[in-house]
Protein backbone atom coordinates (compact mmCIF):
# COMPACT_ATOMS: atom_id res chain seq x y z
CA UNK A 1 0.00 0.00 0.00
CA UNK A 2 2.73 2.60 1.06
CA UNK A 3 4.95 1.49 -2.31
CA UNK A 4 1.74 2.13 -4.15
CA UNK A 5 1.32 5.67 -3.10
CA UNK A 6 5.03 6.47 -3.41
CA UNK A 7 4.68 5.37 -6.97
CA UNK A 8 0.96 7.42 -7.28
CA UNK A 9 3.52 10.71 -5.98
CA UNK A 10 6.45 9.79 -8.13
CA UNK A 11 3.74 9.64 -11.30
CA UNK A 12 2.26 12.84 -10.15
CA UNK A 13 6.01 14.50 -10.30
CA UNK A 14 6.91 13.55 -13.23
CA UNK A 15 3.80 14.28 -15.17
CA UNK A 16 3.99 18.16 -13.55
CA UNK A 17 7.67 19.15 -12.94
CA UNK A 18 7.31 22.93 -13.15
CA UNK A 19 3.92 23.52 -11.48
CA UNK A 20 4.01 26.94 -11.14
CA UNK A 21 4.34 27.55 -15.16
CA UNK A 22 1.24 25.28 -15.42
CA UNK A 23 -0.31 27.15 -12.68
CA UNK A 24 0.46 30.74 -14.23
CA UNK A 25 -0.83 29.59 -17.64
CA UNK A 26 -3.79 27.93 -16.78
CA UNK A 27 -4.76 31.57 -14.92
CA UNK A 28 -4.10 33.40 -18.08
CA UNK A 29 -5.87 30.82 -19.98
CA UNK A 30 -8.53 31.14 -17.44
CA UNK A 31 -8.43 35.37 -18.12
CA UNK A 32 -8.52 35.01 -21.99
CA UNK A 33 -11.39 32.57 -22.29
CA UNK A 34 -13.48 35.01 -19.91
CA UNK A 35 -13.34 37.63 -22.23
CA UNK A 36 -13.60 35.14 -25.01
CA UNK A 37 -10.77 35.67 -27.19
CA UNK A 38 -9.21 33.03 -29.20
CA UNK A 39 -6.10 30.66 -27.99
CA UNK A 40 -3.92 29.04 -29.86
CA UNK A 41 -1.00 26.23 -29.11
CA UNK A 42 1.79 28.88 -30.00
CA UNK A 43 0.44 31.46 -27.58
CA UNK A 44 0.05 29.23 -25.16
CA UNK A 45 3.77 27.73 -25.56
CA UNK A 46 4.99 31.56 -25.71
CA UNK A 47 3.35 32.39 -22.10
CA UNK A 48 5.10 29.00 -20.80
CA UNK A 49 8.37 30.43 -22.13
CA UNK A 50 7.51 33.64 -20.07
CA UNK A 51 6.42 32.33 -17.30
CA UNK A 52 8.92 30.36 -16.75
CA UNK A 53 11.51 32.85 -17.44
CA UNK A 54 9.52 34.85 -14.62
CA UNK A 55 9.95 31.44 -12.11
CA UNK A 56 13.65 31.13 -12.82
CA UNK A 57 12.96 27.76 -14.71
CA UNK A 58 16.12 28.56 -17.65
CA UNK A 59 15.92 24.48 -18.42
CA UNK A 60 12.15 24.71 -19.22
CA UNK A 61 11.48 23.95 -22.91
CA UNK A 62 7.65 24.69 -24.23
CA UNK A 63 7.83 21.73 -26.51
CA UNK A 64 5.16 20.42 -28.69
CA UNK A 65 5.16 16.90 -26.07
CA UNK A 66 4.48 19.62 -23.12
CA UNK A 67 1.64 21.41 -24.92
CA UNK A 68 0.31 17.72 -25.36
CA UNK A 69 0.79 17.28 -21.65
CA UNK A 70 -0.60 20.36 -20.23
CA UNK A 71 -3.94 20.30 -22.60
CA UNK A 72 -4.23 16.82 -21.11
CA UNK A 73 -3.99 17.64 -17.50
CA UNK A 74 -5.79 20.91 -17.50
CA UNK A 75 -8.41 18.68 -20.35
CA UNK A 76 -8.08 21.62 -22.58
CA UNK A 77 -9.55 21.90 -26.05
CA UNK A 78 -9.50 24.53 -29.00
CA UNK A 79 -12.76 25.49 -30.46
CA UNK A 80 -13.48 27.66 -32.75
CA UNK A 81 -15.48 30.91 -31.57
CA UNK A 82 -17.95 31.34 -34.46
CA UNK A 83 -18.67 35.55 -34.49
CA UNK A 84 -20.53 37.35 -31.60
CA UNK A 85 -23.96 35.68 -32.09
CA UNK A 86 -23.94 33.46 -28.25
CA UNK A 87 -22.81 37.15 -26.72
CA UNK A 88 -25.17 38.88 -28.85
CA UNK A 89 -27.98 36.50 -27.21
CA UNK A 90 -26.71 36.13 -23.90
CA UNK A 91 -26.69 40.32 -23.41
CA UNK A 92 -30.20 40.21 -23.82
CA UNK A 93 -31.39 40.11 -20.81
CA UNK A 94 -34.95 39.36 -21.88
CA UNK A 95 -33.76 36.46 -23.97
CA UNK A 96 -31.21 35.12 -21.06
CA UNK A 97 -34.09 35.11 -18.69
CA UNK A 98 -36.83 33.58 -21.00
CA UNK A 99 -34.33 30.64 -22.49
CA UNK A 100 -31.75 30.24 -20.03
CA UNK A 101 -32.34 31.16 -16.90
CA UNK A 102 -35.24 28.61 -16.18
CA UNK A 103 -33.38 25.95 -17.11
CA UNK A 104 -30.55 26.51 -14.68
CA UNK A 105 -32.79 26.76 -12.00
CA UNK A 106 -35.17 23.87 -12.41
CA UNK A 107 -34.08 21.49 -10.33
CA UNK A 108 -33.36 23.64 -6.80
CA UNK A 109 -35.92 25.10 -4.87
CA UNK A 110 -36.19 28.74 -4.06
CA UNK A 111 -33.97 28.58 -0.83
CA UNK A 112 -31.23 26.46 -3.10
CA UNK A 113 -30.68 29.64 -5.44
CA UNK A 114 -28.18 32.01 -4.27
CA UNK A 115 -26.77 35.54 -5.09
CA UNK A 116 -23.20 36.39 -4.29
CA UNK A 117 -21.34 40.21 -5.37
CA UNK A 118 -18.72 42.07 -4.38
CA UNK A 119 -18.58 46.08 -3.09
CA UNK A 120 -16.23 47.90 -1.90
CA UNK A 121 -16.61 49.86 0.98
CA UNK A 122 -14.77 52.85 2.47
CA UNK A 123 -14.97 51.75 6.43
CA UNK A 124 -13.16 54.83 7.85
CA UNK A 125 -15.00 57.90 5.77
CA UNK A 126 -16.90 59.55 8.12
CA UNK A 127 -18.88 63.20 6.95
CA UNK A 128 -15.96 65.47 6.86
CA UNK A 129 -13.85 63.23 4.66
CA UNK A 130 -16.74 62.60 2.10
CA UNK A 131 -15.53 65.14 -0.12
CA UNK A 132 -12.07 63.84 0.01
CA UNK A 133 -13.03 60.39 -1.24
CA UNK A 134 -15.94 61.75 -3.69
CA UNK A 135 -15.45 60.03 -7.08
CA UNK A 136 -12.37 58.28 -6.42
CA UNK A 137 -12.48 54.50 -7.94
CA UNK A 138 -9.39 53.40 -5.54
CA UNK A 139 -7.53 51.62 -8.02
CA UNK A 140 -4.88 51.84 -5.68
CA UNK A 141 -2.95 54.22 -3.67
CA UNK A 142 -3.65 56.36 -0.61
CA UNK A 143 -6.97 55.68 0.38
CA UNK A 144 -6.15 51.94 -0.38
CA UNK A 145 -5.77 51.45 3.32
CA UNK A 146 -9.17 53.17 3.84
CA UNK A 147 -11.10 50.81 2.15
CA UNK A 148 -12.49 47.11 2.26
CA UNK A 149 -13.94 44.78 -0.24
CA UNK A 150 -16.94 42.83 0.90
CA UNK A 151 -18.48 39.44 -0.49
CA UNK A 152 -22.41 39.73 0.14
CA UNK A 153 -24.21 36.25 -0.21
CA UNK A 154 -27.81 35.39 0.51
CA UNK A 155 -30.64 32.79 -0.83
CA UNK A 156 -33.57 34.12 -2.79
CA UNK A 157 -35.92 34.00 0.35
CA UNK A 158 -34.24 35.60 2.46
CA UNK A 159 -33.51 33.51 5.35
CA UNK A 160 -29.87 32.32 4.38
CA UNK A 161 -27.55 34.94 4.60
CA UNK A 162 -24.37 33.78 4.37
CA UNK A 163 -21.14 35.06 7.23
CA UNK A 164 -19.68 38.21 5.03
CA UNK A 165 -16.56 37.62 3.53
CA UNK A 166 -14.36 41.07 4.24
CA UNK A 167 -11.27 41.94 2.34
CA UNK A 168 -8.08 44.20 3.45
CA UNK A 169 -5.08 44.63 3.38
CA UNK A 170 -3.43 43.39 6.36
CA UNK A 171 -2.62 39.80 7.23
CA UNK A 172 -2.54 40.86 10.95
CA UNK A 173 -4.17 44.15 11.43
CA UNK A 174 -3.51 45.19 15.33
CA UNK A 175 -6.93 45.80 16.15
CA UNK A 176 -7.12 42.02 16.13
CA UNK A 177 -4.96 41.69 18.89
CA UNK A 178 -6.52 39.21 21.42
CA UNK A 179 -9.53 38.75 19.31
CA UNK A 180 -10.31 35.04 19.26
CA UNK A 181 -13.16 35.23 16.79
CA UNK A 182 -14.33 37.49 13.94
CA UNK A 183 -18.38 38.31 12.87
CA UNK A 184 -17.42 37.84 9.55
CA UNK A 185 -14.57 35.94 7.62
CA UNK A 186 -11.56 37.87 6.49
CA UNK A 187 -8.82 37.75 4.16
CA UNK A 188 -6.47 39.99 2.41
CA UNK A 189 -4.01 41.01 -0.39
CA UNK A 190 -1.96 44.09 -0.82
CA UNK A 191 -5.05 46.20 -2.59
CA UNK A 192 -7.90 44.90 -0.59
CA UNK A 193 -9.45 43.24 -3.61
CA UNK A 194 -11.06 40.12 -4.15
CA UNK A 195 -8.67 37.52 -6.56
CA UNK A 196 -9.45 34.57 -7.86
CA UNK A 197 -7.24 32.81 -5.40
CA UNK A 198 -9.57 34.26 -2.53
CA UNK A 199 -13.01 33.28 -4.62
CA UNK A 200 -12.03 29.55 -4.51
CA UNK A 201 -11.42 29.75 -0.93
CA UNK A 202 -14.46 31.31 0.23
CA UNK A 203 -16.16 29.29 -2.59
CA UNK A 204 -14.74 25.77 -1.73
CA UNK A 205 -15.86 26.58 2.20
CA UNK A 206 -19.17 27.34 1.09
CA UNK A 207 -18.96 24.07 -1.21
CA UNK A 208 -18.10 21.78 1.88
CA UNK A 209 -20.55 23.84 3.97
CA UNK A 210 -23.58 22.13 1.62
CA UNK A 211 -21.96 18.78 1.15
CA UNK A 212 -21.87 18.27 5.05
CA UNK A 213 -25.73 19.20 4.62
CA UNK A 214 -26.33 16.85 2.26
CA UNK A 215 -27.74 19.82 -0.24
CA UNK A 216 -27.44 21.53 -3.94
CA UNK A 217 -27.27 24.41 -4.41
CA UNK A 218 -26.70 27.12 -7.74
CA UNK A 219 -24.90 30.18 -7.19
CA UNK A 220 -25.06 33.29 -9.59
CA UNK A 221 -22.17 35.19 -9.51
CA UNK A 222 -20.75 37.85 -12.02
CA UNK A 223 -18.85 37.07 -15.05
CA UNK A 224 -15.00 38.14 -14.33
CA UNK A 225 -11.82 37.46 -14.22
CA UNK A 226 -12.05 37.08 -10.34
CA UNK A 227 -14.75 34.34 -10.66
CA UNK A 228 -12.89 31.58 -13.05
CA UNK A 229 -14.71 29.28 -14.59
CA UNK A 230 -12.51 26.46 -14.06
CA UNK A 231 -13.72 26.05 -10.07
CA UNK A 232 -16.79 23.83 -11.35
CA UNK A 233 -14.54 21.02 -11.96
CA UNK A 234 -13.38 21.68 -7.59
CA UNK A 235 -17.04 21.68 -6.37
CA UNK A 236 -19.72 18.85 -5.54
CA UNK A 237 -22.90 20.75 -3.95
CA UNK A 238 -22.30 24.26 -5.49
CA UNK A 239 -23.29 24.71 -9.25
CA UNK A 240 -21.69 27.91 -10.60
CA UNK A 241 -23.95 29.82 -13.09
CA UNK A 242 -22.57 33.29 -14.73
CA UNK A 243 -24.56 36.42 -15.40
CA UNK A 244 -24.55 37.40 -19.02
CA UNK A 245 -21.80 40.18 -19.55
CA UNK A 246 -22.92 43.83 -18.60
CA UNK A 247 -25.97 43.18 -17.73
CA UNK A 248 -25.49 42.67 -13.56
CA UNK A 249 -27.28 46.19 -13.53
CA UNK A 250 -30.26 44.54 -14.25
CA UNK A 251 -30.14 40.68 -13.57
CA UNK A 252 -28.34 40.52 -10.25
CA UNK A 253 -30.39 40.80 -6.94
CA UNK A 254 -27.53 42.06 -4.85
CA UNK A 255 -27.28 45.02 -7.30
CA UNK A 256 -31.26 45.84 -6.84
CA UNK A 257 -31.36 47.09 -3.67
CA UNK A 258 -29.40 44.28 -1.31
CA UNK A 259 -25.55 45.74 -1.05
CA UNK A 260 -26.85 49.25 -1.09
CA UNK A 261 -29.46 48.76 2.02
CA UNK A 262 -26.84 46.99 3.95
CA UNK A 263 -23.82 50.07 3.09
CA UNK A 264 -26.31 52.67 4.19
CA UNK A 265 -27.14 50.59 7.37
CA UNK A 266 -23.66 50.32 7.69
CA UNK A 267 -23.25 54.50 7.37
CA UNK A 268 -26.02 54.74 9.20
CA UNK A 269 -24.75 52.91 12.77
CA UNK A 270 -21.49 54.92 11.95
CA UNK A 271 -22.73 58.19 12.43
CA UNK A 272 -24.58 57.00 16.14
CA UNK A 273 -21.14 55.85 17.31
CA UNK A 274 -19.77 59.45 16.29
CA UNK A 275 -22.97 61.26 17.98
CA UNK A 276 -22.29 59.00 21.07
CA UNK A 277 -18.82 59.78 21.43
CA UNK A 278 -18.79 63.89 20.31
CA UNK A 279 -15.97 64.54 23.59
CA UNK A 280 -13.20 62.35 21.88
CA UNK A 281 -12.23 62.24 18.17
CA UNK A 282 -13.91 59.05 16.90
CA UNK A 283 -11.64 56.74 14.64
CA UNK A 284 -13.18 53.62 12.84
CA UNK A 285 -10.73 50.55 12.80
CA UNK A 286 -10.99 47.40 10.81
CA UNK A 287 -12.61 45.73 14.01
CA UNK A 288 -14.87 48.09 14.17
CA UNK A 289 -15.90 47.92 10.91
CA UNK A 290 -16.10 44.08 10.75
CA UNK A 291 -18.74 44.41 14.04
CA UNK A 292 -20.70 46.76 12.65
CA UNK A 293 -21.27 46.12 9.28
CA UNK A 294 -22.03 41.98 10.16
CA UNK A 295 -24.73 43.49 12.63
CA UNK A 296 -25.84 45.69 9.72
CA UNK A 297 -26.23 42.44 7.48
CA UNK A 298 -27.59 40.44 10.49
CA UNK A 299 -29.74 42.94 12.16
CA UNK A 300 -31.26 44.98 9.77
CA UNK A 301 -31.14 43.89 6.33
CA UNK A 302 -34.67 41.98 6.55
CA UNK A 303 -35.58 38.88 4.67
CA UNK A 304 -38.48 41.07 3.18
CA UNK A 305 -35.89 43.31 1.68
CA UNK A 306 -34.17 40.26 -0.13
CA UNK A 307 -37.11 38.38 -1.82
CA UNK A 308 -37.84 42.36 -2.93
CA UNK A 309 -33.93 42.20 -4.54
CA UNK A 310 -34.51 38.83 -6.20
CA UNK A 311 -37.99 39.12 -7.34
CA UNK A 312 -36.67 42.80 -9.49
CA UNK A 313 -34.43 41.03 -10.72
CA UNK A 314 -36.78 38.37 -12.45
CA UNK A 315 -35.72 35.63 -10.53
CA UNK A 316 -39.10 34.58 -9.44
CA UNK A 317 -42.90 35.51 -11.06
CA UNK A 318 -44.20 35.25 -7.15
CA UNK A 319 -46.08 38.70 -7.02
CA UNK A 320 -43.82 40.07 -4.67
CA UNK A 321 -44.32 44.15 -3.61
CA UNK A 322 -40.62 45.85 -5.41
CA UNK A 323 -40.88 48.94 -2.91
CA UNK A 324 -37.82 48.39 -1.09
CA UNK A 325 -37.34 50.85 2.22
CA UNK A 326 -34.43 52.71 2.45
CA UNK A 327 -33.32 53.19 5.75
CA UNK A 328 -33.88 56.52 7.54
CA UNK A 329 -30.42 58.54 7.79
CA UNK A 330 -31.84 61.97 8.15
CA UNK A 331 -31.80 62.39 12.12
CA UNK A 332 -28.03 61.31 12.04
CA UNK A 333 -27.10 63.21 9.45
CA UNK A 334 -28.72 66.75 10.56
CA UNK A 335 -26.38 66.05 13.74
CA UNK A 336 -22.72 65.51 12.50
CA UNK A 337 -23.55 67.09 8.67
CA UNK A 338 -20.78 69.40 7.05
CA UNK A 339 -21.11 72.19 5.08
CA UNK A 340 -20.57 71.26 1.26
CA UNK A 341 -21.56 67.76 2.02
CA UNK A 342 -25.01 66.14 0.83
CA UNK A 343 -26.46 63.17 2.43
CA UNK A 344 -26.20 61.80 -0.88
CA UNK A 345 -22.81 62.36 -1.70
CA UNK A 346 -21.78 60.89 1.86
CA UNK A 347 -24.12 57.43 1.42
CA UNK A 348 -22.62 57.19 -2.47
CA UNK A 349 -19.10 57.81 -1.60
CA UNK A 350 -18.16 54.26 -2.35
CA UNK A 351 -20.70 53.30 -4.99
CA UNK A 352 -18.27 52.57 -7.93
CA UNK A 353 -14.81 51.77 -6.10
CA UNK A 354 -12.98 49.11 -7.98
CA UNK A 355 -13.78 45.40 -6.26
CA UNK A 356 -11.10 43.09 -8.27
CA UNK A 357 -8.57 43.92 -11.17
CA UNK A 358 -7.83 42.01 -14.75
CA UNK A 359 -4.92 39.88 -14.05
CA UNK A 360 -1.76 41.36 -15.45
CA UNK A 361 1.25 39.08 -16.54
CA UNK A 362 3.09 40.26 -13.37
CA UNK A 363 0.05 39.61 -11.41
CA UNK A 364 -0.36 36.23 -12.20
CA UNK A 365 3.21 35.60 -11.31
CA UNK A 366 2.94 37.25 -7.92
CA UNK A 367 -0.30 35.33 -6.94
CA UNK A 368 0.96 31.96 -8.22
CA UNK A 369 4.17 32.55 -5.67
CA UNK A 370 1.79 33.74 -3.22
CA UNK A 371 -0.16 30.15 -3.32
CA UNK A 372 3.22 28.25 -3.01
CA UNK A 373 4.60 30.33 0.02
CA UNK A 374 2.08 32.11 1.75
CA UNK A 375 4.59 32.90 4.14
CA UNK A 376 6.93 35.08 1.88
CA UNK A 377 3.73 37.70 1.14
CA UNK A 378 2.60 38.20 4.55
CA UNK A 379 1.41 41.94 4.70
CA UNK A 380 3.06 44.34 7.22
CA UNK A 381 0.95 45.84 9.90
CA UNK A 382 -0.84 49.55 9.26
CA UNK A 383 0.69 51.13 11.88
CA UNK A 384 -1.33 54.38 11.07
CA UNK A 385 -4.74 52.64 10.30
CA UNK A 386 -4.56 50.68 13.73
CA UNK A 387 -3.22 52.88 15.93
CA UNK A 388 -5.38 54.11 19.06
CA UNK A 389 -5.42 58.23 18.78
CA UNK A 390 -4.24 59.22 21.96
CA UNK A 391 -3.80 62.87 20.12
CA UNK A 392 -5.46 66.07 21.45
CA UNK A 393 -8.80 67.59 20.02
CA UNK A 394 -7.34 69.51 16.53
CA UNK A 395 -9.34 72.55 15.45
CA UNK A 396 -11.26 70.61 13.15
CA UNK A 397 -12.22 68.46 15.41
CA UNK A 398 -13.60 71.40 18.14
CA UNK A 399 -15.70 72.81 15.25
CA UNK A 400 -17.26 69.61 14.14
CA UNK A 401 -17.90 69.12 17.46
CA UNK A 402 -19.55 72.43 18.04
CA UNK A 403 -21.75 71.81 14.89
CA UNK A 404 -23.34 68.86 16.27
CA UNK A 405 -24.03 70.45 19.68
CA UNK A 406 -25.29 73.21 17.64
CA UNK A 407 -27.57 71.45 15.13
CA UNK A 408 -28.91 69.37 18.46
CA UNK A 409 -30.63 72.80 20.16
CA UNK A 410 -31.44 74.22 17.23
CA UNK A 411 -33.75 70.47 16.78
CA UNK A 412 -34.60 70.66 20.42
CA UNK A 413 -36.34 73.83 19.96
CA UNK A 414 -37.70 73.04 16.71
CA UNK A 415 -39.80 70.56 18.68
CA UNK A 416 -43.17 71.17 20.23
CA UNK A 417 -44.02 70.96 23.69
Amino acid sequence: MQNSSLLSNRKRMKICVYEEVDNAVLKWMTCIRNNNLPISGSLIKEKAIYFAQKFGFIDFRASSGWLDKFKSRHNVVFKVICGESADVQENDCDTWKLNVFPKLIEKFNPKDIFNADETGLFFKCLPNKTLTFKNDKCFGGKHSKERVTLMVCSNMTGTEKQKLLIIGISKNPRCFKGIKSLETNYDFNKKAWMTSLIFEKWLLDIDQKMSQENRKIILFVDNCTAHPRTLSTKLKSVTLAYFPPNTTSKLQPMDQGIINNLKVYYRKRILNKVISNLEQRTTITLRDCISVVSKAWRSDVTSETIKKCFFKAGFTNENVETDIEIPDVQREWELVHCDGVTLKDYLKIDEDIAVYESPTEESIVEEVRKKENPDEFEEEDDEEEHAVEQSKLTEEDILIALSVVRNGFRQEANVPD
